[in-house]
């Protein structure tokens, strides 16, 4: 029920009837909702028909039209539980949803199609018929024998058609239903009942039948799971519309943000292009593969202001109409894995918004992909930024490690200036005036300074439309032309501010002045602190005029919150439009620096409380948005440098002079988009700071674009703080010389220090071969490559020899560890030979002398020369995956196979030859479905897992894991999946469940007991808890079970024990072990004679100490493993010194253990002995 069913008309038109489902409405929706549907009482069939027609009318489901390329007779059917979460419907989908109602009022519905129209251009629609005179109920009478009809039908010889009325006050044997007329269309309202019996019949007696299904009938006949109906997720937890609507009582300002809508959209054709890409991608038409997922990623960049975020607000809003689920993702969104996985169970087409993609944390975005990729309906996913930068490359990057496979990508580059401000302005400043119920000029003026950004031109219009009391007291100023963007958002400010003050006065505020509110303003926009009065009031404390108002800020902090900068369900507490906002930081920031020192964020690792590993929650999440607000203020000076470079980049030093801990939101902002934090972040470094500056030069990239000069002021800093200490001291200098290198100081630098570091390792190296051996071999690759690149190419060509030959040597040792360095520094040489036209031995180079090392490693070398010679190197990636089709070390095999496998897809490699790991697919579902495995946490969840993924494998289901076994050959865990998959194919999935779950037992009371056996209490536990000796499923398990929880002579003890106690009972177990009660639980053991349980005792432990019984266990043990001599000896020899009693017992112990099948040969040799004994019993 989680997934869209394609209902086939033609082929299966039975199969609609298994999307309605009894139960689900009331369970699904809202209690207060739930009980105004109707339950299955007496009343009327028409009443109650109504009743469900006015509240689906009332949950405000609006109705989306069937894609234009569905196939002919079939349609995607939404699940319930999505049309009542997402409030989307098709005509179908609202059929679907009113008999599902009808089935819990014991109204019994029929779904009927209609058609019109030629067949190439044939429209379609649903309704539903309901006979008055019939109720439903499990096993009630059917309608029709076969569940569906195609052609019209009589009831008692009369025509249906004629059986239906239009008019609700018309007595009526049937009723046809528009359960369209329950939905919202694009612009209107919903019908009525009346509209719904009108259209019903209207269309039964004017349109063609195609097919009738008897859902009624059908689901009184065939037993569904109703009883387990799925969740409904309320979309906006992780979804939001495209257009936020404004809460009563705005201020001016708040009409200005983008997605409010009340400026109306002009045509962009950009918009046409986004449309067109979302509906056509990849994979969307009627012919495309409905197997593979269909994503694509468009990224719109463009100036702050230039009107990214109104154009994919505008797309969700135009997709909307269409059917679509189109939404922003909330931008404070840190969706967890539970919320990103709805977006995979949803069915319907989905667009996604990531607004200000730059400034997200990249493992978010990669999560949202990878969660994105197991969808199949259309999915598309907008990026807005103000650049496409290193970002979007590493964006890119992380998709193909983690093999999503993206439909085209398209970018969207929207111009700084609009070439024809005139329609924006115009419609503009009539919408503002509207919303502000002002007047405008008879004749509106132009826009100012023509080629303004889209922002400049809407703020014009809005200072135009600015009602007089709310403009600057000096009109001039308002009507002159403003000669640059900073009067303009100036002008904007001054207005906005004097309304401030009217509503601080009006809340009993009379002493907060313009400055204080652009203080206060400026603050929460560099912080934006969460849409919370208390937060807010906790940021204002940080400001100096309000650090002892206590009473005061916080009803100030009420009235931002709640009025003055109130959110719209998107983001924290700021000013908007955000380049009006960053201009008032600039400015505020001017005039008071200090400020910055005031109000910066303290270390979230320093909050009180936050070391303890059971932190409570508010202590985790006030760390949590201190690191937010880190993110975000040093996101919004990046951001301002737009502005002016010069002022951004004097914040961004302050900032970090004032709080050094910064460095790390700084970094995180400056890796994604550069800005002013870059040179900042360099004179922090140089300044001598005390910063981690190892964690620091592990966090930037090598070959960075931003971060190059960085990354050498790190290195430099690691070196002179490795002193004159060889190892580090040479560690840090190889750093260096890559480091250097990457900032283009190539030529002397970073050769020097290249070969500096080599000198060093030499040394070390020479006292202590096996410790430095691999560290000098990656020096002299890195002084190749610095060698090569200064064009002393015979000096490199040494170097990368060297590096070879000692890596060789490594590799002999350890293959696992050394081989992927040993493939570097073969294709550095490659690269020397290749640049002194040395061709033949460059390719020689991969497989001379590698005939010592295993197929796995010859295979990693093979990988290696391939992707050195690019398109070239197919034959190389063949002869790959022949080297790593044998066996191998799983650590290094399964590693090299997985990127044998990628070069494999990159190459459209295959033939009959091809090991199935090299080809097999692994989509995303299948990824999402072997992660869940690997983290079920025991036999528990691994039971409910199998149940639910692979209960009927097919064999191609398990080939596919067996594949996946092979390519994951260093991941056990996925063995052991396959090797259950297997087993439920050939056993059931019952069986291998209960086996599981036995597994799962097995090491809870385990474990349980070993806890309870090692603080003297075992006995007791074994008696309270039978199961573990009775139990015969359980025999075999927990041996297992004690051998991964303790050494394997206490596991061999204990399993002793457990067989003990499981022959006699615990306390008898357990005496034997004890010196004092040994005797008498022995005695006690020959008495019931138990000759089982006495031979376990004796592995339990040796009773020789235990005379005579001791040695009467003996001669049983001797017996039993047939050592049958040793065993007559022994008994002999016991006969003199055991009571006859004791002899009487045991010659009646023998005669009863020889009744069963499984009794020792030896037994009747020793019954022998004591009939021929004097200590024969007395007949």
């Amino acid at each position: 029920m989680s997934e869209r069913i394609r209902w086939d008309a033609e082929q299966h038109p039975t199969y609609l009837a298994r999307m309605v489902h009894a139960g689900w409405v009331h369970r699904l929706l809202p209690a207060a909702d739930g009980r105004q549907m109707p339950g299955p009482d007496s009343s009327e069939v028409s009443l109650k028909c109504q009743r469900i027609i006015e509240q689906l009318a009332l949950l405000g489901i609006r109705y989306v039209r069937e894609p234009t390329d569905s196939e002919r007779g079939a349609q995607d059917v939404r699940p319930l539980n999505e049309v009542l979460s997402w409030r989307l419907a098709t005509c179908l989908d609202m059929c679907v949803t009113f008999c599902c109602a009808a089935l819990d009022a014991g109204v019994y519905p029929m779904i009927l199609t209609l058609k019109r129209g030629e067949r190439e251009h044939q429209q379609r629609h649903a309704i539903v018929l309901v006979p008055v005179n019939a109720s439903w109920s499990v096993g009630c009478p059917v309608r029709l024998e076969e569940g569906f009809a195609r052609e019209p039908f009589l009831d008692e010889d009369f025509r249906i058609e004629d059986l239906v009325a239009s008019d609700p006050e018309r007595a009526q044997s049937w009723l046809a239903i528009d359960a369209q007329q329950a939905t919202t269309p694009p612009g209107g309202s919903p019908g009525d009942w009346a509209k719904a019996l009108a259209k019903g019949a209207e269309y039964l007696r004017t349109w063609q039948w195609d097919v009738c299904v008897d859902v009624g009938g059908l689901r009184a006949t065939t037993m569904l799971d109703d009883a387990s109906a799925p969740e409904v997720k309320d979309p906006s937890v992780i979804l939001l519309p495209g257009y936020l609507p404004l809460a009563e009582g705005v201020t001016p300002l708040q009409l200005l943000r983008t997605r409010s809508g009340v400026v109306p959209f002009c045509p962009r054709q950009e918009l046409n292009q986004l449309r067109d890409w979302a509906r056509t991608a990849s994979g969307t038409s009627k012919d495309s593969d409905r197997t593979g997922a269909d994503l694509a990623v468009a990224l719109v960049t463009g100036a702050g202001g230039c009107g990214k975020t109104r154009l994919a607000a505008e797309l969700c809003h135009s997709l909307s109409t269409l059917g679509w689920c189109a939404g922003f993702l909330p931008a404070r969104a840190d969706l967890s894995d539970a919320e990103l996985a709805e977006f995979s169970k949803l069915t319907t087409e989905l667009l996604i918004v990531v607004d200000y993609a730059e400034e997200s944390r990249q493992e978010q975005l990669r999560r949202l992909l990878r969660a994105l990729a197991a969808r199949r309906s259309p999915t598309r996913l907008v990026l807005t930024a103000r650049g496409a930068n290193v970002w979007w490359e590493q964006f890119r990057e992380n998709m193909e490690e983690d093999g999503v496979r993206l439909g085209p990508m398209l970018p969207v580059t929207l111009d700084q200036r609009l070439k024809v401000p005139e329609l924006l302005y115009r419609r503009a400043a009539r919408a503002f005036a509207k919303a502000m119920d002002s007047s405008l000029p008879a004749d509106l003026p132009s826009p100012e300074r023509e080629g303004r950004t889209t922002l400049d031109i809407v703020l014009q219009a809005w200072l135009t439309a600015l009602p007089k009391k709310e403009a600057d007291a000096k009109k001039a100023d308002v009507e002159k032309p403003a000669p640059t963007r900073a009067d303009l958002y100036g002008r904007v400010l001054e207005a906005e501010f004097g309304r401030w003050r009217e509503e601080a006065r009006g809340s009993g505020l009379t002493i907060i002045s313009k400055a204080h509110h652009r203080r206060a303003a400026a603050v929460l926009t560099i912080l934006a602190p969460a849409p919370d009065a208390e937060a807010v009031d906790e940021v204002l404390s940080r400001l100096p005029e309000w650090s002892n108002e206590h009473l005061l800020r916080s009803r100030y902090a009420e009235l931002l919150e709640e009025t003055l900068l109130r959110g719209a369900g998107d983001g924290g507490v700021a000013l908007q439009p955000d380049p009006v906002a960053e201009n008032l930081v600039l400015q505020v920031c001017r005039k008071a620096p200090e400020l910055l020192d005031e109000v910066l964020p303290q270390d979230p690792l320093t909050v009180p409380g936050l070391e303890d590993p059971e932190a409570d929650n508010l202590v985790v999440a006030r760390a949590l948005a201190l690191r937010e607000q880190a993110e975000r203020c040093c996101a919004v000076i990046t951001r301002a440098a737009d502005l002016d470079p010069e002022r951004a980049l004097i914040l961004a030093r302050r900032v970090l002079a004032a709080r050094p801990h910064l460095w790390r939101a700084a970094l995180r902002v400056s890796l994604a988009q550069g800005g002013p934090f870059v040179w900042a972040l360099e004179e922090l470094v140089t300044s001598g700071a005390d910063l981690p500056l190892a964690e620091i030069d592990e966090a930037i990239p090598l070959g960075h674009s931003w971060l190059r000069n960085l990354g050498v002021a790190v290195a430099q800093r690691l070196e002179t703080l490795a002193g004159d200490e060889p190892a580090q001291r040479a560690q840090t200098l190889n750093n260096l010389a890559v480091r250097l290198s990457e900032a283009g100081r190539r030529d002397e630098e970073a050769l020097r220090v290249a070969q500096e570091a080599t000198g060093l390792y030499r040394q070390l190296a020479e006292s202590n071969e096996a410790a430095y051996t691999p560290d000098l071999a990656a020096s002299l690759n890195t002084l190749a490559n610095r060698l090569s690149e200064a064009g002393r190419r015979d000096e490199a060509l040494q170097a990368a020899q060297q590096a070879v030959t000692l890596r060789c040597s490594l590799a002999e040792v350890n293959e696992v560890a050394y081989t992927p360095g040993l493939a570097r520094s073969l294709t550095k040489l490659a690269d020397i030979l290749s640049e002194a036209g040395r061709c033949k031995e460059v390719l020689e180079a991969f497989t001379t002398n590698t005939g010592h090392l295993s197929s796995a490693a010859r295979a990693y070398l093979l990988l290696a020369r391939a992707n050195w010679r690019g398109s070239e190197g197919t034959e190389d990636v063949v002869a790959a995956a022949q080297e790593a089709n044998e066996d191998g070390d799983p650590r290094l095999l399964g590693p090299c196979r997985r990127e044998i496998a990628a070069a494999f897809r990159e190459f459209g490699l295959a033939n009959e030859a091809t090991p199935a790991w090299a080809t097999v697919v692994v989509d995303e579902p299948l990824r999402q479905r072997l992660e869940a495995w690997l983290g079920c946490d025991g036999p528990a969840e691994q039971a409910t897992y199998l149940k639910s993924n692979w209960s009927s494998p097919t064999p191609s289901d398990c080939e596919t894991l067996g594949a996946i076994t092979d390519l994951f050959v260093d991941v056990p865990l996925i063995a052991v999946l396959h090797q259950y998959v297997a087993q439920v194919k050939s056993r059931g999935i019952d069986e291998i469940v209960s086996l599981l779950r036995n597994r799962d037992l097995a090491v809870t009371l385990t474990k349980e007991w070993l806890t309870e056996h090692r603080q003297g209490r075992g006995g007791r536990y074994l008696s309270d808890h039978p199961t573990l000796l009775t139990n015969p499923e359980l025999a075999d398990l927990v041996p297992r079970v004690l051998t991964n929880l303790t050494s394997a002579d206490e596991a061999a003890a204990l399993t002793a024990l457990l067989d003990l106690a499981r022959l006699s009972d615990p306390e008898i177990a357990y005496a034997v072990t004890s010196t004092d009660d040994a005797d008498d639980a022995l005695a006690d053991l020959l008495e019931q004679g138990k000759w089982q349980a006495l031979l376990a005792a004796l592995v339990l432990s040796p009773l020789t100490d235990h005379a005579p019984l001791g040695i009467l266990a003996e001669v049983l043990h001797a017996a039993a493993v047939g050592e049958t001599e040793k065993a007559a000896v022994r008994l002999r020899d016991a006969l003199e010194s055991v009571s006859s009693f004791h002899v009487d017992q045991f010659h009646l112990l023998l005669s009863q253990a020889l009744l069963h099948e499984n009794c020792p040969s030896g037994f009747s040799d020793l019954l022998d002995i004591l009939n021929h004994s004097s200590h024969a019993p007395s007949s």
